[in-house]
């Protein structure tokens, strides 16, 4: 692997060449795309700023149009755009007539670009990463980095990686930090793209930087690390073959596929009826799933294969049967693996159990002189998952040393406790060691919508979501978040991943309420009319603000649309806190509603009919 370190990309920075009479000048940028042989990068621009002259200072405002070459952005030609207000500066000058510029892109034609961090086929993601440090000399530096996500490769590629330093400053203020901002830009082909680096302080500069999929080769890359700890314990204690695959695409979420593949076992297995049994019970299909639990050929079964027996018992609500099979493991169990294999199969059904039966894993004999360290990770994760933040914070407290891993959990702990400053230092530090690690891709998303930076927690959720789609929480999330900004299309993208990969189970309330959530939002999306996208509350003062967003997916004008707060009595009915309304709402527009309530609410829908409302009732998160 190549090292992380800035890459000699031989890249001109091109800013406006300020004159000596020049006080003050800035500049605002547009990639129009790419020539129609890909060979040039069309930019606009707008100028401004004072020019002196005769000792005056006067204002000066003027638009232009460049080429710059794909390969290496160096700029080719300038070409006026408008008219220019105040005094001649030299750029303008030096700029071709602007009818050079129509008949060029005749000849030449125009491919527009998409301003997007992911890609228009969306099988290529950019992501940027930003920390800022002081050095010895109190200076402020903001290191940038972006990589280029390919998950047909499993890796990703460093393509800029610079530091903008800003002026001394001996009390270190970040007010002296320079101020840069990347955009990203992507031809229709998928294959070129291009950044444009702005910074506006402490001077001006711009930088353009072109890439292209087909030499990837230059830039450093990193391998992506997938890490599941209850499966990688469950796997290394079977057999290569059909069980073994079916089981891991469990694992995976993709339950038809584990279905489909031991259906085509004809070894007839005690291992292919359990595990049979426990694909139907995750299916919520309990009937077929006790059915499969009475055949005749499940006596001596091997450890392991106990540890399914309890766990589709669990699955199917038969706990009685489940404990006395799990009392029978923990008492019989000749080493802690063993028992770390049924925890880690348990984990697909019930957490809190799972987690109970890796206390006993590590508590075995066996444990005292063995490398325990990722059954202790998947218990702290499982800890993490279930709500039970205490017991995690205590057992990752004992552990000498931390891996990445371990530091990452620590990182989701501190940002569950609200401690986003305790966790930055660390994940900065992993993302900037250890790129292709997707967990920090999450961590770093989730801390990014604590701090309110929801631009950039999309990208860094879906980053995640492209590394690892196992990582279903980040799915869920950017389906929200596309969703909230009225990408109906990406929305049902990411919330048709989430489902896909997600597996409800006991003992994880929230997982299991955003799946639901899921399934009736897409279910939602099919409704021609208004459709309630998100919903959000939170406190104000002694009263409870919540607001949602409705979506007009038919192709006329609706009228009072309604949006309505209720929280359930005991027995399920609803009593409505409050509404609010919106007296039109075009085709294809989106309006958010905030409605100010008393009591704690629990439901929220929209409409214009109690049709309408039902179809649109939503439990608030």
């Amino acid at each position: 692997m190549k090292s992380f370190v800035l890459l000699g990309l031989g890249l001109l920075v091109f800013g406006l060449g300020t004159p000596a009479a020049a006080m003050t000048s800035a500049q605002k940028s547009k990639v129009l795309g790419w020539t129609a042989t890909g060979n040039e990068i069309v930019v606009e621009r707008e100028h401004l700023g004072q020019l002196m002259v005769d000792d005056v200072a006067q204002e000066f405002y003027f638009e232009t149009t460049s080429t710059y070459r794909a390969k290496d952005g160096s700029q080719l030609l300038t070409y006026r755009r408008g008219e220019l207000s105040g005094p001649k500066h030299p750029v303008w000058e030096g700029a071709k007539e602007a009818g050079q510029l129509d008949k060029f892109l005749e000849t030449a034609g125009l491919m527009q670009a998409q301003e997007s961090w992911l890609s228009p086929d969306q099988k290529s993601l950019l992501a940027l990463t930003e920390r800022t440090t002081f050095s010895e000399e109190s200076r402020c530096e903001v290191h940038q980095r972006v990589v280029l996500m390919r998950p047909d490769e499993a890796k990703l590629y460093v393509v800029h990686d610079q530091v903008a330093r800003g002026e001394h400053s001996a009390s270190r203020d970040l007010a002296t930090c320079p101020q840069v901002k990347v955009r990203a830009f992507w031809h229709p082909s998928s294959k070129l793209w291009v950044l444009e680096r702005e910074r506006t302080r402490p001077d001006y500069k711009w930088t353009l930087i072109p890439g292209s999929l087909e030499s990837l080769e230059e830039y450093a890359d990193s391998t992506f690390v997938t890490s599941h700890f209850n499966r990688d314990l469950v796997m290394s204690k079977l057999e290569d073959g059909v069980v073994k695959d079916a089981l891991r695409d469990t694992f995976n979420g993709q339950l038809k596929s584990g279905l489909s593949k031991i259906a085509q076992d004809p070894s007839g297995s005690k291992s292919k009826v359990l595990l049979m049994a426990l694909l139907f019970a995750l299916d919520q299909n309990a009937d077929p799933a006790k059915k499969l639990l009475k055949d005749r050929s499940l006596r001596e079964l091997s450890f392991l294969e106990e540890g399914l027996k309890a766990a589709v018992q669990t699955a199917v609500g038969d706990v009685k049967a489940a404990t006395k099979t799990i009392n029978a493991l923990v008492k019989s169990a000749s080493s802690w693996e063993e028992l770390a294999a049924v925890a880690g199969v348990f984990s697909l059904v019930d957490l809190n159990v799972s987690n109970e039966i890796y206390v006993h894993a590590l508590s075995h004999e066996t444990a005292a002189e063995a490398d325990t360290n990722r059954a202790y990770t998947a218990m702290i994760q499982g800890l993490i998952e279930a709500g039970q933040l205490n017991a995690a914070q205590s057992l990752i407290d004992k552990l000498d040393s931390l891996d990445s891993a371990q530091k990452l959990l620590m990182v989701s702990l501190n940002l569950a406790y609200k401690r986003p400053q305790l966790a930055r230092e660390t994940l900065e530090t992993i993302l900037a060691a250890e790129p292709g690690r997707c967990a920090a891709w999450a961590a770093s998303a989730r801390m990014a919508a604590m701090e309110r930076r929801m631009g950039d927690a999309l990208e860094h959720y879906r980053a995640a979501a492209t590394c690892n789609p196992l990582l279903v929480d980040a799915s869920f999330y950017v389906a929200d978040l596309e969703l909230r900004r009225g990408d109906l299309k990406l929305g049902k993208v990411y919330l048709q991943k989430f489902i896909d990969h997600t597996i409800g189970r006991k003992s994880d309330l929230a997982r299991q309420v955003r799946l639901e959530w899921a399934q009736q939002g897409l279910k939602r999306l099919e409704h021609q009319g208004a459709v309630l996208l998100t919903t959000s509350c939170f406190p104000s003062n002694t009263r409870t603000v919540c607001q949602g967003t409705v979506f007009n997916t038919s192709e006329e004008t609706l009228n009072a649309v309604e949006a309505r707060v209720s929280a359930k009595d005991k027995r399920g009915r609803l009593k409505t806190l409050g509404s609010a309304s919106v007296d039109e709402l075009a085709p294809g527009a989106t309006a958010t509603l905030s409605v100010m309530v008393d009591e704690e609410p629990t439901v929220m829908s929209v409409g214009r009919d109690p049709a309408e409302h039902k179809t649109n009732e939503v439990d608030i998160l």
